[in-house]
């Protein structure tokens, strides 16, 4: 049996965005502008060395970066497989291709602080949870939305050195809140991008690829610390593949979904050579209300919750991000109307754990979600009375996922990370086997 997953898993491998793709974008194009501006690249010759696979388009990207026209661009490939396990054995691929551009607003017109972001994505591809495995999250972070899709669609405007912010247009929830750099460094869609278990108690959430009209701002009023709010619409239908991100409509089903957290900055600013650290807590609100599990009334969605990363040792000098660092979140919401409403979700993290390869990462996490008591007394009456009823008749109780992975960083446009999973107790049915999953991701920046 193992022989033959291996057979069908290497085929796939040779096909190599995420989430991460979407929420860095601004300091990437930041990056991009200041690596073309100052020249850096018209020191480095050798293909292998260029910071992005396509090179500098013959002097173009430095010409544009200059007028204040960024374009980055991302390819990256899940290729996964259960050699044990789940509902039955196999191997899957899927990938997830994004691009995006940003107009600086402030070398063009003189409007200083003024920008302007489009993003595209295309995604291909079959879900190793869905076909093989039975399993509630799912084990390939770049699954979802499979299709072309207008993603991020907005202008930003931001003063007072970057300490207000605000955006407006199409925008993605899981961009900015429930959001960690440490998260991208997964590959099972139950760490990477956001702790997953909001997408599943409000349908109405948009995360990348998905994206819907909202304004959002940042304030850091004193520093180390920073106030979020965002007010999205819900619609679960916008995020249809039919539509490819362009249903502008402000239809909705769940009205407005009203966001907010706080955030206490350890160690984040510029002459602060401490453990960095950061300390959330938020929630967010719905305006329209939802159906119960048990009762035929309805009550309004919302969830509150804690995360927080922190450097716990440091193996470089002083401001290094070299280090371990550990990571949480908790999440909690009405069992009357959540499929999930206790989530965590927790993981340790290694940059440069090899001293001479400093951009490589080990990275360990487990994650635990809890169906609701309310959801399994209403599969369970369904069972009982031999009535379909529209949470299925099957009574669930909770699934963990387990991941370990090593990121290695082959050059500045190129990564392979290699992981193993297990999956506790399948969708929470407690009918499929314990699975084990051997996968990789494969990153090209282009």
């Amino acid at each position: 049996m193992l022989k033959k997953f291996m057979l069908l898993l290497i085929p796939c491998a040779l096909f190599a965005s995420d989430s991460k793709y979407s929420q860095t974008a601004p300091p990437r194009h930041r990056e991009m502008s200041e690596y073309y501006i100052t020249g850096r690249n018209q020191k480095v010759d050798r293909i292998w060395d260029w910071k992005y696979m396509t090179g500098d388009w013959y002097g173009r990207r430095e010409e544009m970066a200059k007028k204040g026209i960024t374009v980055t661009s991302m390819y990256v490939s899940n290729v996964a497989g259960n050699p044990f396990g789940g509902r039955e054995q196999g191997a899957t691929q899927t990938g997830s291709w994004g691009s995006d551009m940003r107009i600086d607003f402030g070398k063009i017109a003189s409007a200083d602080g003024l920008k302007f972001y489009i993003q595209a994505v295309w995604r291909g591809g079959n879900s190793l949870s869905l076909e093989k495995i039975n399993n509630q999250f799912s084990v390939q972070q770049v699954y979802g939305g499979q299709n072309f899709k207008i993603c991020n669609l907005y202008f930003q405007y931001a003063t007072w050195h970057d300490r207000f912010l605000i955006r407006a247009g199409r925008l993605c929830y899981g961009d900015t809140f429930l959001a960690s750099k440490f998260y991208g460094r997964y590959m099972n869609n139950v760490f990477d991008g956001n702790p997953i278990s909001t997408f599943f108690n409000t349908p109405g959430q948009t995360a990348y690829p998905n994206a819907t009209w909202a304004a959002y701002t940042r304030i850091r009023p004193i520093k180390r610390f920073q106030i979020q709010l965002g007010a999205y619409n819900a619609n679960p239908k916008n995020n249809a593949n039919k539509y490819h991100g362009l249903n502008f409509s402000f239809n909705n089903a769940l009205g407005a979904l009203l966001a907010g957290d706080l955030s206490f900055m350890l160690n984040h600013e510029k002459e602060e050579s401490g453990y960095p650290g950061k300390y959330t807590i938020g929630g967010y609100w719905t305006s329209k209300e939802s159906n119960t599990f048990l009762h035929s009334g309805s009550k309004h969605n919302y969830m509150w919750y804690f995360t927080f990363d922190q450097m716990i040792y440091r193996s470089g000098e002083a401001w290094s991000d070299q280090g371990l660092s550990l990571w949480g979140a908790c999440l909690f919401a009405p069992r009357t109307i959540a499929t999930f409403p206790f989530f965590f979700s927790s993981g340790l993290s290694y940059k440069g754990v090899i001293p001479w390869r400093k951009e490589d990462k080990l990275s360990f996490a487990v994650a635990y979600g809890s169906y609701s008591s309310d959801l399994k007394r209403s599969q369970e009456i369904a069972r009982d009375t031999g009535q379909p009823g529209l949470n299925g008749n099957q009574p669930q109780t909770y699934e963990t996922d387990i991941e370990l992975n090593y990121w290695a960083q082959i050059n500045q446009w190129f990564y392979v990370m290699p992981n193993v999973m297990y999956i506790i107790n399948p969708k929470g049915f407690g009918i499929y086997d314990n699975a084990m999953v051997i996968g990789a991701q494969v990153g090209f920046t282009f």
